[in-house]
């Protein structure tokens, strides 16, 4: 790390490391991870548009799958997932959609 002399006091940083230890970061998570330095997404939910409601569908359409797979009904279904039963047909026809375009 070097400053510069009689500049702005800019900064040059050789290493990641050094840039975070300069910082006043505190690492405070999501609601999804815990810790932003050890998430193992390519990209932060929070920077990207839309990013962490897309994830969180995600894992709840795999979870009305499985049960849909089991062979549970529409409206239990809905009932463990706490959504309408509207939401576990448009999840299961969207699946089928995907799997018949394959």
């Amino acid at each position: 790390m070097s400053l510069t002399e009689g500049g702005f006091g800019v900064i040059e940083l050789t290493t990641e490391k050094e840039a975070v230890d300069l910082a006043e970061y505190r690492d405070e998570g999501c609601e999804v991870f815990a810790s932003c330095l050890s998430c193992p997404l390519p990209n932060c939910l929070e920077e990207d548009r839309g990013g962490k409601k897309r994830f969180l569908k995600q894992g709840r359409d795999e979870e009305i799958l499985n049960h849909h797979e089991r062979g549970k009904s529409t409206a239990e279904i809905a009932r463990l997932v706490g959504v309408s039963r509207r939401t576990v047909q448009r999840v299961i026809a969207g699946e089928k959609t995907v799997a018949s375009s394959q």
